[in-house]
């Protein structure tokens, strides 16, 4: 049988949330429930979380996800999200003292994601 190619990428995730506590950054937000064509996104299997230092020069309204920013994958289960929600993961590692750029993005088993409009929380490492 002819199997469609999957390159169709979820929505966002939303109501992202950081906060700080020694050093690392609790990360909370919403799985997105449609791709971006407004279909169902039923196969999220990843997220990527992107943070990189902030640089006073940068605008967040204008900021995106490049490659300057480090990369984590982690699982659905490893955000706790497979069936319940919010989705929740601890950043570790952070260097306490600066203020870190952080994003979310879904990802589906085959990978696809689309970054260009998720959302950029600036959090301050304490």
């Amino acid at each position: 049988a002819f199997k469609s190619k999957d390159d169709l990428a979820s929505d966002k995730v939303s109501d992202l949330q950081a906060q700080s506590t020694d050093g690392n950054v609790k990360l909370v937000w919403n799985k997105p429930l449609k791709n971006l064509d407004g279909s169902a996104s039923v196969d999220i299997a990843n997220f990527n979380i992107y943070s990189k230092k902030f640089k006073p020069m940068q605008f967040p309204d204008v900021e995106r996800i490049d490659l300057t920013y480090n990369q984590k994958r982690i699982t659905v289960t490893d955000a706790n999200c497979l069936v319940k929600i919010p989705c929740e993961f601890v950043l570790e590692g952070l260097e306490k003292g600066q203020i870190y750029n952080i994003a979310v993005a879904a990802a589906d088993k085959n990978l696809n994601q689309y970054t260009d409009n998720a959302d950029i929380k600036q959090v301050a490492v304490s």
